[in-house]
């Protein structure tokens, strides 16, 4: 089976859709690149699938590579017989492959190989064919040395007989599917966990058939750190006489010792070894399913919408070392800075502070406060919304997550960008600017660093890097970027770019000043035609061009202008009238005339009919009330407003602005909630109404549920 076919019926695509597709990747086209320009090769594959079709190669790459390892081994050892070699050619994972390898996997010295040295294979042919004698007093003409007594040779024989029975492939498969379908995994507490971190997991029993991701990541977690033990219970006496049956030579001779040597087998080789394999292979599928979480978690916060331009104050709460303020204009740009002190018990700090906020909205005309939601945060909300209250024109105050303002504050980028100001300072324009353009902010913080996510330090952090690098870049590529204004920090994530090229526009940018084409992109050094190829249609220019501005490709103008001809299109509203009234015959037919495909011609006349579609949707701000200011004040049956910041396998943490997240479980979503993915039923920046059901002062944690509320924000 080659690539193409192994990987068309892995992910159900078509095999010629598979081929065409791998071609494209192989001559250098982005994910991005292909997923919007190249539909009529995929058939239609979503950026999604066409990552896991990249995955799926490397996996199967990896298996080829492999296999040809086994076999040069098997060369090596002067294996020729067909059946195994074509055993190892027909396996289609790693754990068959290996399966079926281990009998001829060179080992370390063993039990079994020792007594082999010994010569007591011989032995144990006897014990196989023997119908009449003593097994005791031939078993004495092999004593040895290492052997000094015949109980000990029956040992050495039985011990090379309980490997080859754990070598075999057929009782491994067996004790693997019996594990898998009908074992559990048994915690125990064998210390006090910090901070209460495995409550609920002590003399538990978790069947590894329904076993949850984050409930696996948990376990491994505790065991890890010492605080649990793991042991794995499943029906090991059905295993034992399915194993005897099949290993007993006809008309044996001694039943207790195929017994003693199955259940010995099972018990120092298999099971353990079994009982990893399985394991591991639940770890690496939950360590999968929480960076596939994590990435739905980035994702949603990177395309939160943005504020409609308008001046933004950035409010990072403090007490002591005081709230730090910056005021941005519409671009981004820093107008000015404070420090107040509202949050401490002084009447003359807060009146100095209410002077200070009210003559900078004033002065700059400030129409929205994106207030951090850090320490202090719930005592600054109050203030500014009293102070606000009655303001013409109104001033919205909007709670932001805060989460990697710190660590933005300290990069290199910011240092560059503000030496002026202090880290404090910094934190503050951050926060302002990640309410007016969430995406152009938080491409400059590690996606490692924006609070999602779950048990984000268990996983392989290189390929978690890696696969955030994609998110984001598929971000910022479905909402394109302004080259004109992009920073580099945003522009290095554009399909087809990197921190290198980013920075080379942004030089020539400064140098000739504003772009006035995307032909003129191929004048910046190093900007090659696969570069232009791949980057190009995500790369907005306002100017003299008017496709230019919207993500039709430059390889399609002559076609956009020739369909503007064709379908007589004289505006936005024909544009949109003809793409949701065309049908697919139509498309293809207009299409032929084009010298184009259908889906083409789709993107152009959606693009034609909207040219500056964002995807992100419109900003909305929660209500908080103003009588709740710290978990104190909660009390159960209370009904509140709040937005779901983490969305994990278990349910979803809720900020009720003070401070504290409750956690929304999975059960209290709906009546069915246990057997669905939360991630289908709330999103990140999503507005909630919730129920208190529960509030733990002592462990400082908050019950929520949204049963039966109805009317979800979205």
């Amino acid at each position: 089976m080659d690539e193409s076919e192994y990987l068309s019926a892995k992910l159900s695509l078509p095999r010629d859709k598979v081929s065409a597709t791998l071609a494209l990747f192989a001559e250098g086209a982005t994910v991005p690149f292909v997923a919007r320009y190249r539909r009529e090769v995929t058939g239609d594959m979503s950026d999604e699938t066409l990552r896991k079709l990249l995955d799926a190669q490397a996996a199967y790459r990896s298996l080829e590579e492999r296999r040809q390892t086994v076999l040069d081994s098997l060369a090596k050892q002067n294996i020729t017989d067909a059946g195994l070699i074509a055993q190892v050619k027909a396996a289609d994972t790693l754990s068959a492959l290996e399966d079926i390898y281990r009998p001829y996997r060179p080992k370390r010295e063993t039990r079994g190989s020792k007594a082999v040295k010994a010569g007591l294979d011989k032995l144990l042919n006897f014990i196989f064919s023997d119908r009449t004698g003593s097994l005791k007093e031939v078993a004495g003409g092999y004593v040895s040395e290492k052997y000094p007594t015949a109980e000990d040779c029956i040992q050495g024989a039985l011990d090379i007989w309980a490997e080859n029975i754990s070598d075999r492939a057929v009782n491994r498969r067996a004790v693997r599917g019996v594990l898998a379908k009908d074992g559990s995994v048994v915690a125990t507490l064998t210390k006090e966990p910090p901070e209460h971190t495995f409550d609920g997991y002590d003399s538990s029993r978790f069947p590894l058939s329904t076993i949850k991701p984050h409930q696996v990541l948990a376990l491994s977690r505790g065991e890890r750190l010492k605080c649990l033990k793991l042991s794995f219970d499943f029906p090991k006496d059905t295993l034992f006489t399915a194993i005897a049956r099949s290993e007993k030579p006809a008309g044996f001779a001694y039943p207790s010792l195929l017994e003693q040597t199955v259940e010995d087998a099972c018990e120092r080789l298999i099971f353990p070894s079994v009982e990893n394999e399985v394991w591991n292979e639940l770890e690496e599928a939950a360590k999968s399913s929480s960076m596939e979480v994590f990435a739905r978690g980035v994702q949603e916060i990177l395309l939160a919408p943005p504020l409609k331009p308008q001046v933004v104050m950035g409010f990072d709460p403090g007490y002591h070392h005081g709230c730090k303020i910056a005021v941005i204009d519409r671009t981004g740009k820093v107008l000015d800075t404070a420090v107040v002190y509202p949050t401490i018990e002084s009447q003359a700090r807060i009146q100095e502070a209410a002077r200070i906020v009210t003559n900078l909205v004033r002065k700059y005309g400030v129409t929205a406060i994106a207030l951090g939601n850090g320490t202090a945060s719930r005592e600054s909300y109050d203030f500014l919304i009293d102070l606000f209250k009655d303001a013409q024109p109104p001033v919205q105050v909007c709670i932001v997550s805060e989460s990697g303002a710190s660590v933005y504050s300290v990069t290199p980028e910011a240092q560059r960008e503000f030496p002026q100001y202090d880290v404090n300072l910094r934190s503050a324009v951050s926060i302002a600017r990640r309410l007016l353009d969430p995406l152009a902010e938080l491409v400059k913080i590690p996606p490692e660093s924006l609070g999602v996510g779950q048990y984000q330090h268990d996983l392989d952090q290189k390929k978690l890097s890696a696969k955030l690098s994609d998110v984001v870049e598929d971000c910022v590529s479905s909402v394109g970027v302004d080259l004109n204004t992009a920073s580099p920090a945003l522009l290095e994530h554009v399909s087809g770019l990197n921190k290198r090229s980013a920075q080379s526009l942004v030089d020539y940018r400064n140098e000739h000043g504003r772009f006035d084409s995307r032909s003129e992109l191929l004048a910046v050094k190093g900007f090659g035609p696969k570069a232009f190829t791949n980057a190009a249609g995500f790369l907005r220019i306002s100017g003299q061009e008017p496709l230019d501005d919207t993500f039709i490709h430059p390889e399609s103008y002559e076609v956009a202008r020739r369909a503007i001809t064709l379908l007589k299109i004289d505006g936005r509203e024909t544009a949109a009238k003809l793409a949701s009234s065309l049908t697919g015959e139509q498309l293809a037919s207009y299409a032929k005339q084009l010298g184009t495909d259908q889906y083409t011609l789709k993107q152009i006349l959606d693009e034609l009919a909207v040219p500056h579609r964002d995807p992100r949707g419109e900003f909305q701000a929660p209500h908080f009330d103003t009588s709740i200011r710290s978990i104190a004040d909660l009390k159960e049956g209370m009904v509140l407003e709040g937005t779901v910041r983490n969305v994990v396998a278990y349910g979803a943490y809720v900020d009720l602005g003070i401070h504290k997240d409750g956690l929304l479980h999975v059960s209290e979503m709906s009546d069915r909630s246990r057997r669905v993915d939360p991630s289908k039923l709330v999103h990140i920046g999503q507005i909630l109404k919730v129920k208190v059901i529960g509030v733990d002062l002592q462990r400082n944690r908050i019950s929520l549920s949204i049963k039966g509320l109805g009317g979800q924000g979205k």
